[in-house]
């Protein structure tokens, strides 16, 4: 694991931890099956992540927070 790849993943835990996670993908208008779809992953694991259930791990906690990251800088650039 790389050291950027280290820091999504720190990332991405504590936005799930945090419901930051939710948050972003609902204020983007995404489904958790959208985003599953992006990652790699299924919408139960998505919800699952959302709800604390689980932490995400490995490359797909990577994907996720990648996407995350995509999702938030599109909605920082978004007209208000």
């Amino acid at each position: 694991m790389t050291e950027r790849e280290l820091e999504l993943l720190i990332e991405v835990r504590a936005a799930v931890q945090g419901g930051r996670a939710a948050r972003v993908r609902e204020l983007a208008g995404l489904s958790q099956a959208e985003v599953a779809a992006l990652v790699g992953v299924t919408p139960a694991a998505i919800s699952r992540w959302e709800a604390g259930e689980r932490r995400p791990t490995g490359p797909r906690a990577v994907a996720y927070g990648r996407v995350l990251r995509r999702i938030a800088t599109g909605l920082a650039g978004a007209p208000a």
